[in-house]
């Protein structure tokens, strides 16, 4: 019997961190957002999106799932296809079945690992173009696609999480 492995993060936690790395990314840029946010489907499902962002002068509504690969399992393409499958059974209740979410922009998170290209073309096709998979390490890229254009000078800092009345 082998004794348990100490030191090595669960797969929850390892998804934990990478939303938390979100997380301090909208803070730090000031990006009103709301973490864990529920959505109802006209199947009258209901999901939690990791992050919604409501739309801005400048850019639609944004909804952002990180998946993070756990680094705990047997192979690392099992968990990436799982992360996938997941993705997009998520996914395209936001795309197609959820009016709210219907016309956002997607952002899909991907930790150190990243998706593979055809997994990412395969999520492109389902989702449509306003669909992007970004890694934590590209948080310029990630910037880009949530804050309205920049060029026209530095915004006021304000609080930036919402909350649920």
């Amino acid at each position: 019997m082998s004794a348990p492995m100490q030191g090595r993060p669960s797969s929850h936690q390892i998804g934990r961190d990478l939303e938390d790395q979100v997380e301090a990314l909208l803070r730090n840029w000031s990006a009103p957002y709301r973490r864990g946010y529920s959505i109802a489907t006209s199947f009258g499902s209901r999901f939690t999106t990791d992050f919604w962002l409501p739309p801005v002068e400048g850019r639609p509504p944004v909804v952002i799932e990180a998946k993070n690969f756990g680094v705990t399992a047997v192979r690392t393409a099992d968990s990436r296809g799982r992360k996938a499958q997941e993705a997009l059974y998520l996914l395209v209740h936001v795309r197609r079945h959820c009016d709210q979410t219907r016309g956002a922009r997607i952002v899909l998170m991907s930790g150190a690992e990243k998706f593979s290209t055809d997994q990412v073309n395969f999520l492109t096709a389902e989702l449509g173009p306003d669909f992007h998979v970004v890694s934590i390490d590209e948080p310029e890229r990630l910037r880009a696609l949530l804050l309205p254009d920049q060029s026209s000078g530095e915004q006021e800092p304000r609080h930036a999480t919402l909350r649920d009345a």
